[in-house]
C-alpha cells in the first residue's frame, strides 16, 4: 500500500514539473477514465460476492472455503486497487488547479517581461524625441536670438539719432523676440527693458519708463544701470527719497562709477538736504572722474551754491563748444530765470 501511495506521489510531482505545459483537457479526460475504471472494479467486486453466494448453494464446504480464500485474496487486491485509483483521482484533481496556477504565473511573468521591454523601448524613443526637439528648439532659438540682436542694433541706432519713438518700437520688438525663447537670456532682456525705459525717459514719459525699469529689475536685479535709470526717472518725477534709494543701490553694485555719485548729489540738492549735498559733493570731487562728470562737475558746483548767472554763462559756453552737458541742470536754470 505504501509503495502504491509513493508511486502516485512521484507521478504527481513528475506531472507538475516535468510536464508544465500538459493540456488541461487531457487531465480532465484522464480523470474521467480513472473514475470509469474504478466503477468497473467496484462492479467486479460485486460480481465476486454474487459468485461466492452461488457457490455456497451448489458446492461442498471444502471447495467453498477454497473459493472463499481465493475471493478474499482477490477482493483485497481489488480494494488496494480501488484505494490507489481513489488517490490517483484525488491527485489529478489537485494537479488541475495547480497546473493552471503555474501556467498563470508563467504567463504573467512573460507578459511582465514584455511590458518591461516595451517600457524600456518607449523610454529610449522618448529620449530620442526630446533630444531632437531640443536640437530643433536650439536651432530655432539661435535664429531668433540673431534676429533680436539685429533689431536691437537698429533700436540703438535710432536712440543715438534721438529718434526715441522709433527706438521704443524696435526695443519692443526685441523684447517680444527674447521673451519667446525657451532659454531667455536674462541680461539681454533686462537691457532691452532698460533701454526702452531710457527712451521713454528722454521723451518725458516717466510712468512707462518706471514700469520698464521695474520689469528689468524683475529679470535681473544686479545691474547698476537699471537702478540709475529708475533713480533718474523718480527724481524727475519729484520722488527724491525713492530716487536717492535707487542711486544708493546702483553705487552698491558699481562703486567706481562717478556718474552715479553725481546723480545722487543732484537728487539731494533737489530734495533740499543741503548738508548731504555739501558732504556728497566733496566725496564726488575727490573721486576719479569720467569725461562727462569732469565736464559737468564745475556746472553742478555753481548750481548747488546757487550762483545761477555764473552757471548759465558756463552752460552757454559748453553748448557753444559742443560739450555734452547735464540736461537736468539746463532745465533747472531755465526755471530759475522764469521765477
Amino acid at each position: 500500500m505504501k509503495k502504491i501511495f509513493l508511486t502516485f506521489i512521484l507521478l504527481s510531482v513528475y506531472c507538475l514539473y516535468a510536464q508544465p505545459e500538459i493540456n488541461n483537457g487531457d487531465l480532465l479526460a484522464a480523470q474521467v477514465k480513472i473514475e470509469s475504471l474504478t466503477k468497473q472494479i467496484v462492479d467486479l467486486k460485486s460480481d465476486n460476492q454474487t459468485l461466492r453466494n452461488n457457490l455456497k448453494e451448489k458446492t461442498d464446504e471444502t471447495l467453498v472455503q477454497r473459493v472463499d480464500k481465493y475471493l478474499d485474496s482477490r477482493n483485497m487486491w481489488i480494494n488496494i486497487l480501488i484505494s490507489g485509483l481513489g488517490i490517483l483521482v484525488a491527485i489529478v484533481g489537485l494537479l488541475i488547479p495547480g497546473l493552471l496556477y503555474m501556467q498563470g504565473i508563467r504567463l504573467r511573468n512573460r507578459v511582465e517581461d514584455q511590458y518591461d521591454k516595451v517600457k524600456d523601448q518607449i523610454k529610449v524613443i522618448d529620449k530620442q524625441v526630446i533630444k531632437i526637439e531640443k536640437s530643433e528648439r536650439k536651432s530655432a532659438d539661435s535664429a531668433k536670438f540673431a534676429e533680436a540682436e539685429r533689431v536691437y542694433m537698429e533700436a540703438y541706432g535710432y536712440a543715438q539719432k534721438k529718434e526715441y519713438g522709433k527706438a521704443i518700437d524696435y526695443y519692443s520688438k526685441v523684447i517680444l523676440i527674447l521673451s519667446d525663447l525657451d532659454n531667455i537670456p536674462e541680461t539681454n532682456l533686462a537691457y532691452s527693458y532698460t533701454n526702452r525705459a531710457l527712451a521713454y525717459t528722454k521723451i518725458g514719459r516717466l510712468g512707462p519708463a518706471i514700469e520698464d525699469f521695474n520689469k528689468a529689475i524683475e529679470v535681473n536685479p544686479n545691474l547698476a544701470e537699471i537702478y540709475d535709470g529708475r533713480g533718474t526717472a523718480l527724481t524727475r518725477k519729484g520722488e527724491y527719497v525713492n530716487g536717492i534709494l535707487d542711486f544708493n543701490k546702483a553705487i552698491e553694485l558699481n562703486p567706481k562709477d562717478t556718474g552715479l555719485f553725481y546723480n545722487r548729489v543732484w537728487a539731494y540738492f533737489l530734495s533740499g538736504d543741503n548738508e548731504k549735498v555739501q558732504k556728497e559733493f566733496i566725496n564726488l570731487v575727490e573721486m576719479d572722474h569720467d569725461e562727462w562728470s569732469n565736464d559737468n562737475i564745475p556746472l553742478l558746483k555753481l548750481v548747488i551754491n546757487k550762483k545761477y548767472p555764473d552757471a548759465t554763462v558756463l552752460l552757454n559756453k559748453m553748448i557753444k563748444e559742443n560739450i555734452e552737458f547735464d540736461k537736468d541742470i539746463q532745465k533747472y536754470l531755465i526755471k530759475q530765470k522764469t521765477k
